[in-house]
C-alpha cells in the first residue's frame, strides 16, 4: 500500500514540474488504460480489471463514457500415457477450462478546478457470463466425458476517483466505488459418450452470492489519451 500511495505521488510531482499547458484529456477523444499492483521487481506486475479492458469516449472536457469489455478463454491440459495388453500406447487427456464475456458501460463527470489532476464522480452496470468445466478423452476409442458448470453476474457501482496527468496524453489514477454485486452459478450439465451412445445429466444444486458495500481497486490505474 505504500508503494501505492508513493507511485502516485511521485506522478503529482511529475505533473507539477512540467510548464503549464493543456494535458487533460480533450472532448472526441479516447483512453485506454490498465491496472498495475505495485509489488518491486519480482511481484510487480500489469494487469487487466475484472470487467476486461477499460476503453473512454471522451464527450467533452467534463463528461466521459466508460466501457469495460472482456472477452476470453483458457485451459489446462494434462496427458496421461497408458498401454493395453498389446502394449500398444495411447493417451488420456483433462481439460480444465474457463470462457466468459463481461461488459461494463459507465459516465464520469470530470471536474476541471485543477490543471493536472481530474477528479471525477459516475456510475457504472457491469454483466458477467460464461462456464467452467473439465472435459476428459482418449485416442483407444470414442469415450468422453465434459463437465459444464454456467456462471452469471451483474452489478452496479458508484464511483469516484481521479487522475494526475504526468504529461500530455498519459495519465495515473485510482477510484473508490459504492456497490452493489449478484453472481449466481448454475447447476453442473454432464454429458457422458461411450461411442455409441451420448447421455446428459443436470447436477442437483447451484449457488448465488450478494455484495454490498464499499470497493477499492488495490492496484494504479495507468492510461493514455489519443
Amino acid at each position: 500500500m505504500k508503494k501505492f500511495f508513493f507511485l502516485l505521488a511521485s506522478g503529482m510531482l511529475l505533473g507539477s514540474s512540467v510548464a503549464q499547458a493543456q494535458y487533460k484529456a480533450e472532448a472526441n477523444t479516447w483512453s485506454v488504460e490498465m491496472n498495475y499492483s505495485p509489488g518491486g521487481a519480482d511481484n510487480g506486475r500489469f494487469d487487466l480489471q475484472k470487467y476486461g479492458a477499460r476503453v473512454r469516449y471522451h464527450m467533452s472536457n467534463n463528461l466521459a463514457l466508460r466501457f469495460n469489455v472482456g472477452i476470453g478463454t483458457s485451459s489446462d491440459i494434462s496427458t496421461t500415457y497408458f498401454k493395453d495388453s498389446n502394449d500398444k500406447e495411447y493417451e488420456s487427456d483433462a481439460k480444465v477450462f474457463v470462457n466468459k464475456f463481461s461488459f461494463m458501460p459507465g459516465l464520469e463527470y470530470h471536474f476541471d478546478k485543477f490543471e493536472r489532476v481530474s477528479p471525477f464522480i459516475g456510475g457504472e452496470l457491469g454483466f458477467i457470463a460464461g462456464n467452467t468445466g473439465n472435459k476428459t478423452d482418449n485416442t483407444r476409442n470414442d469415450n468422453y466425458t465434459v463437465e459444464k458448470t454456467p456462471f452469471f453476474g451483474f452489478g452496479i457501482n458508484f464511483i469516484t476517483g481521479f487522475d494526475v496527468y504526468v504529461c500530455k496524453g498519459l495519465y495515473l489514477g485510482a477510484e473508490l466505488g459504492l456497490g452493489y454485486e449478484y453472481n449466481s452459478t448454475g447447476r453442473k450439465n454432464t454429458e457422458v459418450s461411450n461411442g455409441n451412445t451420448v447421455e446428459n445429466e443436470d447436477g442437483n444444486s447451484a449457488s448465488s452470492s450478494h455484495d454490498f458495500g464499499f470497493n477499492v481497486n488495490p492496484s494504479i490505474r495507468i492510461g493514455w489519451n489519443f
